[in-house]
């Protein structure tokens, strides 16, 4: 079994803020998102759990 560590959130992340663009894509201007679209599209509103889910699954997108 692999031997992992924990590194607490708060040492990756520089500010628990998820952001968007109007256009669904890597073009547009980044809004903060809101908590309806965060219920939306992740099932909760706690950015912690959020933050977590795209650290693991996301992918890095350049912002035009």
């Amino acid at each position: 079994m692999e031997n992992r560590r924990s590194v607490p959130l708060v040492q990756v992340v520089k500010a628990f803020k998820i952001f968007v663009t109007r256009k669904h894509g890597t073009q547009g201007g980044l809004l903060v998102a809101s908590d309806a679209t965060l219920n939306d599209e992740f099932a909760t509103e706690e950015r912690e759990d959020i933050i977590k889910v795209i650290l693991k699954r996301g992918t890095i997108q350049n912002v035009k």
